[in-house]
């Protein structure tokens, strides 16, 4: 009898046992007891456990890009293009672009050629960066007193004191002879004036005595041609007006 009641006393303890086992198997924390989803409890940080939620990464298949202001990776200057680069802030994306050359830093620049009467004077420009230089004639003629004008050839412009020194004019075919005034009197080639005043120049015929003289002449239009020997034409002339040939 003893034997018996010793028996059904272990199988009581035994039995508590695997309750008790069973009861604290409920109390793990690992298992979710507040009505969530083991996914929503851990869906905030894994490292601290928190409970933000993180959106998504997003792939770079923007339908539309919205890139920011960008960042200058290489600076235009007067000789090459810049660059600049891009991002999308959505994907993260990146594009580069070409930043235009920018205009010449010039200094103030060197005076090459005085202005006269008659020419403007010229100025000489360097860039401050490249080196690159560029000429200008961007200085204003002087104002003058008296104007000489040579009929079909152009003008002289004085000063006050009336000076002058008038250069040899040229002209295919001829041979410059002297200056006239318009009652045909002769006109001094210096000298000096008080007045505005017109001349014109007194030419004659000149000799051709070459084939490249004749081609000259023939080319230029010349209406009469003086050849003063025999000439071999070995090449064509061609003929540009009416003209004369006298022998």
């Amino acid at each position: 009898m003893k034997k018996q009641k010793s028996t059904l006393l272990i199988i009581a303890m035994l039995m508590c046992l695997v309750l008790m086992w069973t009861c604290s198997s409920c109390q793990n924390p690992e298992t979710p007891n507040d009505g969530q989803t083991q996914d929503e409890q851990t869906q905030g940080n894994p490292e601290t456990g928190s409970g933000e939620t993180q959106a998504p990464p997003v792939g770079n298949d923007c339908t539309a890009h919205t890139f920011d202001d960008g960042v200058i990776v290489k600076e235009a200057t007067c000789k090459e293009v810049g660059i600049k680069k891009q991002t999308c802030t959505v994907c993260g994306e990146s594009v580069e672009t070409e930043i235009p050359t920018v205009a010449h830093d010039f200094d103030n620049g060197v005076v090459t050629l005085e202005p006269t009467m008659n020419d403007k004077g010229k100025t000489l420009y360097t860039c401050k960066s490249c080196g690159d230089t560029e000429e200008r004639e961007d200085i204003d003629i002087l104002p003058c007193v008296y104007t000489i004008t040579m009929e079909d050839i152009g003008e002289l412009h004085l000063p006050e004191d009336g000076i002058y020194q008038l250069d040899v004019p040229t002209k295919v075919g001829y041979n410059f002879v002297k200056w006239v005034k318009q009652d045909g009197t002769d006109f001094p080639a210096s000298g000096t004036v008080t007045a505005d005043i017109t001349i014109k120049a007194v030419w004659e015929l000149a000799d051709t005595a070459t084939v490249e003289e004749l081609e000259e002449r023939a080319a230029a239009g010349v209406s009469d041609i003086r050849l003063v020997n025999d000439i071999v034409i070995d090449r064509p002339i061609f003929f540009t007006g009416e003209t004369n040939l006298y022998a």
